[in-house]
Parts: C-alpha cells; sequence; structure tokens
C-alpha cells in the first residue's frame, strides 16, 4: 500500500495538470456531440415532415401569419421547409427519380398526406357526448372506430340500396298474406334494425346535440333521423304484432295517416347521396343555384300571371262544349242524338245513339289558377296546341236570353275558327315566354355554374378530385396521344431455311404493305387507304338501309324469325342487296387478310380498331356462312330459328365499322374526346336525375296505385294498363316519358279525375269509415306531384348537363386558341411515328 501511495502522490501533480486541462477539453468534447446530436434530431425531425406538413408550413411563411408570433420564428419556419425541401431532393436522386418520375412520387405522397390528414380528423372526438363519454371512453372510442371504418360505411350503402330495392318491390298489388310479402317485410325490418344501430352508433360517437360535431349538426344527419323515425312510426309488420290493429302502424295511426307516413319511405334513397361524393357535389351546386333559380321563378311567375289574367279576360268560360256539334245553345244540349260511334251511351238511349253533355276541357282559363296550369302546359309545348284551337273555336260576342242554371252553364257552342285571331295570344306567349323568359333557366345556370367554377380555380364543381385527374389525363392522352406505324416485314436471313419462298413470302408481305399503308401525302401512315375504307363503310351502310319488308298476305302466319318468315323477305330487290352485302363483306376480308400480311399478327391485334374490325369481319363471315352455306338445299342442315336471329343481328354488327371514322375526321374526334371528358360529371348528374326519379315514382306509387286503370277512358285516356302508377316500371317509364315531355300533361289531367279501384280500397265495404271514393290522396291536387317533378327534373338538373357541355365545347374552343394547338400536335404526332413508329416516346 505504501509504494502505491507514494506513486499515487508521487502523480499527483501530474493529474492535477491533466485536470486542469481537462474540463475544457472534456467542454470541448460535450460541446461537439450535443452539437452532433442537435444535428441528427433536427435532421430526423425534418425527414420525419410529410408533403401535407411541408406545403402547410410553407404556406405560413409566404403569408407571414397564421401563429408566427416570435421575429425568428417565420425565418425557422422558411429554413425547415428550404432544408426538408433539400434533403427530399436529395433522397429522390439516391432513389434514381427525376424529373416526372420525381413530380410523380411527390403528388402520391401528397395524395398519402391528405388521405392520413383526413382519417386523422376522422377519428377526433370533441365534447362530452350524451353527457356520458369523453372523447377517450373506450366504448366511445370503439364506436368510433367502427362507424368510421370503410367496410363499414360500404356495409350501409349495400343496406341503403337494398332497401330503395324492396320499396320498389312494395307496391299496391301486394297481398300481406303471401309468403313473398312476409319475406319483404322480414328484410325491411332487418332495414330498419340497422339503420337505427348506425344512428344509435353515430349519436354515441358525435354526440346528439351539444357537442361540436353532433349528429343532429349535420343536415344529413337530421335526414336519416327522419327516415329511421318515420320507418318505424310508419311500421305495419303483423309476424312481429307491431301494427296497431286493422291496418294500423306501431302506434296505431288510422290508415289514412300511415299511408302518408308510408310516402316518406321514399325519402331512403337520398341517404345515398352523403355516401356518393359525385352526387354530394352536385347537391351542394344546386343549393348554390337556389338563390339565382328562385329569383327567375319570381319573374316567370309574374310574367305568366299576367298571361293569365289576360287569359281568363278573353276566354273565361267559353271552352264549354257540346259533345253534338249540331246544336247551338246550352239549354239545347240535353237528350240523346245519333252517333255512330257512341262515344257517350246512356240507358235512356237507343242504340246508335248516344247522350249529350255540356262539358268543360280540363285546360283551360275560367280562373287565374287554372290559366296558370294551362300556360304551364303551354310553355311546355306539349298538348298546346288543343288549348290555341279550343280558343279560337270560342264565340265571345254571342249573348242570348235564355239562361242556364248550375248544371248547365250560360254558354254558346263553340264554333270552327270563328275567333281566329285568339292564336296570337298564344303565339306571342310562346316566343315571349317560352323562347325568352323560360330560357333564362339555361342563361342562369350556366352563369352561375361558370362563377362556382372560377370560385374553384378553374375546376369543375361537379367533379370529385379523382375525376377531375380523369378528365386532365383524358385530355392529355386526346393531344399527346402518339400514332403508332406499323414497322415493314423484316427482310429474310441470306441463310433462310427454303430461302426462295421465303424471299417470295417476303415479296408478297411488302406489296401488301405498302398497299395498305397508302398515303397521298406520302408519309406512308395509310390514311388515304383507311379513308377508301371508310367509304367503303358507309354506302355499306346505306345499302343496308334500303331494305324494305315486304308485308304478310291477309290470312298467313309465319313462326317469328323462322325460316319461312325470312323466306317470304327474298324479294328481287333484297336478293340484289343481298349480294351488295356480300361483296362489301368480302371486301372487308380482304382488308383484314391484307393487314395480317402486311403488319403480322402481333402488330394487328395491338391497336384496339383493329380488333373491333376482326371481330365484325368475323361476325360477317360467320352469318354469310350461315346463311348461304348452312341452309342451301345441297347441305340441308336443320337449324333451330333462333340462328336466324343471331344471324341477322351478326350482319347488322357491320354498320359499327363507321365508327372507325372517328380517329380520321377531325371535327368527330374533338367531339367524341368531349365528350369522354364530360362523363364524369355528367355522370354525376344522371345518376341524381336517376334517384329523383327513384323517389318519385315510389312517392306516385303510394300517392296513385289504387287508381283504376281498366274499363272506361278517362278524360284523355291516357292514364291505363301502359302507363299508370300501379306497377314499379310503368311508373318510372311515366315520369321518364315526362322527363322528355312526352304528353304528361294528359296523364295528369286524367289521375286528376280518376277512379279509385275497389280491389285494393284498405277497408272492407261493412266497416264504418268505410268510402268507396278513398285512394289515400286526394286527386284533385296531383298537378302540384307533376309540377314539382317537371321543375326540379327537367328546369333544373337538365340544365346542369347543359352547362356541362357548354363548359367542356369552351374547353375545347380555348386548347384551339393556344400558341401550340391540338392541330399543331396532330401533326406533329404524325411526323413522330416516322421516327418512333412503335410509340415507345423513346
Amino acid at each position: 500500500p505504501a509504494p502505491a501511495a507514494g506513486a499515487a502522490a508521487a502523480t499527483g501533480p501530474a493529474k492535477k495538470v491533466v485536470r486542469m486541462e481537462d474540463p475544457s477539453h472534456h467542454h470541448r468534447h460535450e460541446s461537439s456531440e450535443r452539437l452532433t446530436g442537435n444535428k441528427r434530431r433536427g435532421a430526423n425531425r425534418r425527414a420525419t415532415f410529410t408533403p401535407a406538413q411541408l406545403a402547410r408550413m410553407a404556406e405560413k411563411a409566404a403569408k407571414g401569419e397564421a401563429g408566427f408570433s416570435e421575429p425568428g420564428e417565420l425565418e425557422e419556419a422558411k429554413r425547415k421547409v428550404r432544408s426538408s425541401s433539400q434533403e427530399r431532393r436529395e433522397l429522390l436522386i439516391e432513389q434514381n427519380k427525376h424529373g416526372s418520375t420525381a413530380l410523380v412520387s411527390i403528388q402520391q405522397e401528397l395524395k398519402a398526406g391528405r388521405k392520413k390528414e383526413a382519417a386523422r380528423v376522422r377519428r377526433r372526438l370533441l365534447g362530452v357526448s350524451l353527457g356520458l363519454f369523453p372523447p377517450a371512453h373506450p366504448l366511445r372510442v370503439k364506436c368510433a372506430s367502427g362507424v368510421r371504418h370503410p367496410v363499414f360505411e360500404a356495409l350501409i350503402l349495400a343496406c341503403i340500396i337494398l332497401s330503395s330495392i324492396l320499396l320498389a318491390c312494395d307496391g299496391p298489388t301486394n297481398d300481406s298474406t303471401t309468403a313473398a310479402w312476409k319475406a319483404i317485410a322480414i328484410v325491411d325490418f332487418v332495414m330498419i334494425l340497422v339503420f337505427t344501430v348506425e344512428m344509435t352508433l353515430k349519436i354515441v360517437t358525435q354526440g346528439f346535440f351539444f357537442c361540436p360535431d353532433a349528429y343532429l349538426r349535420d343536415w344529413w344527419n337530421i335526414l336519416d333521423f327522419v327516415v329511421v323515425l318515420v320507418g318505424w312510426v310508419s311500421s305495419d309488420y303483423p309476424f312481429l304484432g307491431l301494427d296497431g290493429g286493422g291496418g294500423s302502424g306501431l302506434l296505431g295511426t288510422s290508415v289514412g295517416g300511415l299511408r302518408t307516413l308510408r310516402t316518406f319511405r321514399a325519402l331512403r334513397p337520398l341517404r345515398t347521396i352523403q355516401r356518393m361524393p359525385g352526387m354530394r357535389l352536385v347537391v351542394m351546386v344546386l343549393f348554390e343555384c337556389a338563390p339565382v333559380f328562385i329569383n327567375i321563378c319570381f319573374i316567370v311567375f309574374f310574367f305568366f300571371t299576367v298571361f293569365a289574367i289576360m287569359g281568363v279576360q278573353f276566354f273565361a268560360g267559353r271552352f264549354w262544349t257540346c259533345n253534338d256539334t249540331s246544336v247551338h245553345r246550352v239549354d239545347q244540349c240535353w237528350g240523346c242524338f245519333e252517333d255512330e260511334e257512341g262515344s257517350n251511351p246512356h240507358p235512356n238511349c237507343p242504340d246508335g245513339y248516344s247522350k249529350r253533355v255540356w262539358r268543360n276541357p280540363k285546360m283551360n282559363f275560367d280562373n287565374v289558377l287554372n290559366a296558370l296550369l294551362t300556360l304551364y302546359e303551354v310553355a311546355g309545348l306539349e298538348m298546346w296546341l288543343d288549348v290555341m284551337y279550343a280558343a279560337m273555336d270560342t264565340r265571345p260576342g254571342y249573348v242570348r236570353d235564355a239562361h242556364g242554371d248550375s248544371e248547365f252553364p250560360y254558354g254558346a257552342q263553340p264554333r270552327p275558327e270563328h275567333n281566329w285571331p285568339a292564336a296570337l295570344f298564344f303565339v306571342i306567349f310562346i316566343l315571349v315566354g317560352v323562347f325568352i323568359v323560360m330560357n333564362l333557366f339555361v342563361g342562369a345556370t350556366v352563369d352561375k355554374f361558370n362563377e362556382l367554377k372560377a370560385a374553384n380555380g378553374g375546376k369543375s364543381m361537379l367533379q370529385t378530385e379523382e375525376q377531375a385527374q380523369y378528365s386532365e389525363t383524358m385530355a392529355i392522352m386526346a393531344r399527346l396521344r402518339p400514332n403508332m406505324k406499323p414497322l415493314p416485314p423484316a427482310r429474310p436471313r441470306k441463310k433462310a431455311l427454303c430461302g426462295p419462298c421465303a424471299r417470295m413470302w417476303y415479296w408478297f408481305r411488302m406489296k401488301c404493305y405498302k398497299l395498305v399503308m397508302w398515303d397521298v401525302s406520302g408519309k406512308e401512315q395509310g390514311k388515304s387507304f383507311d379513308m377508301v375504307i371508310s367509304c367503303v363503310v358507309m354506302c355499306n351502310i346505306v345499302v343496308m338501309a334500303c331494305y324494305l319488308w315486304r308485308r304478310i298476305p291477309h290470312g298467313g302466319a309465319f313462326p317469328v324469325g323462322g325460316k319461312l318468315a325470312i323466306e317470304h323477305q327474298q324479294t328481287s330487290s333484297n336478293e340484289r342487296l343481298e349480294m351488295l352485302n356480300d361483296l362489301f363483306t368480302a371486301i372487308f376480308t380482304l382488308e383484314l387478310l391484307l393487314k395480317l400480311c402486311a403488319w403480322g399478327f402481333k402488330q394487328y391485334f395491338i391497336d384496339y380498331w383493329n380488333q373491333l374490325d376482326f371481330f365484325l369481319v368475323v361476325s360477317s363471315v360467320l352469318g354469310y356462312l350461315v346463311d348461304r352455306v348452312l341452309t342451301s338445299s345441297d347441305f340441308g342442315v336443320p337449324l333451330n330459328p333462333s340462328v336466324f336471329r343471331v344471324m341477322r343481328v351478326a350482319r347488322m354488327t357491320r354498320a359499327l365499322k363507321s365508327l372507325r371514322m372517328f380517329r380520321r375526321i377531325k371535327g368527330v374526334a374533338k367531339l367524341a374526346d368531349t365528350l369522354i371528358s364530360a362523363v364524369p360529371a355528367m355522370s354525376n348528374v344522371a345518376s341524381l336525375c336517376f334517384l329523383v326519379i327513384f323517389i318519385f315514382t315510389v312517392m306516385g306509387m303510394e300517392f296513385y296505385g289504387f287508381d283504376q286503370i281498366e274499363g272506361e277512358e278517362y278524360v284523355n285516356g291516357m292514364y291505363n294498363r301502359h302507363a299508370n302508377f300501379r306497377y314499379f316500371g310503368d311508373a318510372f317509364m311515366v315520369l321518364f316519358r315526362q322527363v322528355t315531355g312526352e304528353a304528361w300533361n294528359g296523364v295528369m289531367h286524367d289521375i286528376m279525375v280518376a277512379d279509385c279501384d275497389p280491389a285494393f280500397n284498405p277497408l272492407e265495404p261493412d266497416d264504418k269509415d268505410y268510402d268507396e271514393d278513398y285512394c289515400g290522396t286526394p286527386h284533385s291536387g296531383a298537378w302540384s306531384y307533376f309540377v314539382i317533378f317537371h321543375v326540379f327534373v327537367t328546369g333544373l338538373l337538365f340544365e346542369l348537363i347543359t352547362a356541362i357541355v357548354l363548359d367542356e365545347f369552351g374547353k375545347m374552343n380555348e386548347s384551339q386558341e393556344l400558341p401550340v394547338n391540338p392541330d399543331m400536335i396532330s401533326n406533329f404526332n404524325d411526323h413522330w411515328a416516322l421516327l418512333d413508329p412503335k410509340a415507345t416516346k423513346m
């Protein structure tokens, strides 16, 4: 121990010296380590910035605001953005991503960052739900993770679609005692349970009303809540004992009240809007257009009111007429008259006679309300000639001494064209009210659409982000897609097996190649050859349109589509047309063989248009073989008559070859590209149109599905077994016909006077509340149902389609004014094909 101590003492001063130098050395080492650690942590922190965070930081740095309180905070944020961008650039270079590849990578990461941000916003929980569940409560967290999962949303959407299908199946003709109806009722009850569970989970997750993002603070959730509540109140499930007895609902609601509540079930399909972004955008645009639309409605209403008052002054009470044109006054319109048609038979009239009736047409000007409805129908340009002719036949100056009573109103029998100047009233109304005032809807909708588009940075408001990217991509592809020039056949090797045969085959293929690549311009791209074939296609279409149907002789009968029916149509003119069609088939087959020899199978089938040509030519050849070979007398192969129908369809497919001209005619190609770019936005509007028609169809089945459709015709004879609301398919077609403006007001007036079908009366005849005329809904107000549907669908939704098409055409015209327009790019593509025949874009 002693020497050790001495040694320690001896080395003490030296150690002390070291200790005196050590602090500075240790301090410098610690500082360098701390500095290196800070750099490393700073680098790691910068490397963890997502593109979305970088974008937000750059935006803050550019604005110089948004929470930068300290003087150096703004510069520090800018420095972080620059450092992160530099590190990101170096990382992309290390990953061998340059130019467009780097842009694509950055865009993908930005998109992923936005998705993460949206998911983070969806996962957040605010407030205390129902006063019981704070944000960290396990039950609330579990409910939130469930209802915000994409699978859950997809499941609810599928349930909504299934529930909508059940609405279409649950029509007036259903019999509650059948097994099918019971199955529909059980599935419908399960759907209500599913929607109730969904609503409960969302209320637990978001809160009911008092939380910042509570359930009832969203209008779409309010709609869901009302639909679920009405589903329970109007429930009528005898298998569960949930009816109130006597056909009433869960709460003992009367039959009339139950039917009224069941009408609100038609709102169930509206729940799909919240879950389909495209339709949700269309609805948002409709809400933006609503103020302008309402203002124009006031202008139109004022204009119509002025003409309605004038119409009442001119034609009030003068449209009344007698079904016997031989009478002159109302007091003569009684008794029976000879009528071979028997338009109005009566027990007191003998055979061949009808009872005289003094009646008023439904489209009249007896009061301002009737006049407004009549003018609205005239503005739709449907059946307006009937009103004008009735006005032209009036006798305004007729005066007599006799007076009628309430059953026979005062009036004179109209005379044809007695008051012909009355036509000027309708001509002026149509010129001003239809061609000018009604078109204000078009102008206002298009103008508002362009205003919303400008506010959205030039992007369409009717497209989601993915749909906008699709439209932009299709537009770029339409402008920049290179043309492919098939390569000539490869020259055979000198030592090829069977050299003379190979050289002869090469010589033949080169001849075919030069023929199919014939081009007047000298570019050898085959445009001239394709135009010749296109002209042949047009001639073929003209020939196919010249066939004449030969009338079947009196008393004759043939199986539909059978051999005898086809042979009966083989007239001399049709046979000559068949010969021409066979000639065209041979030309198209020769074209196919020439291109296959010249280009080879690989180059031929790489083009989609060539694949279409191959299918059409093969189908035409098969049709020829079936028609001319298998059915000839030499072979006599027995075939099913359905084969003949397939053969005719195969022959008609040759008309599709005219689609080839789309890519050769510039104007047609531009129109096709414009329509393709407009498909996403038009599909959103079309989806909403289908949804609205579906909802109104279900409502119409509840309102008017119990009317009589057999027997005596109504006013116009348009509401019958072909056009009615008893079956979903017929009802849907009635409303679709109204969208096109075809005789919709005739159906409306028939429904306003329709009689109830006793077979569908919900009450028995011995019931104290039984009413044989009760159909569930007062039919006098049917005009409101049809007018609202017509205004909303035809007047607003269809105008959005017009705005979309005009916007796409505007884009096309703008592209023509660019320094490098599509025509220049097309010319560049033609020349590029000479340098890059395989269209690899190098």
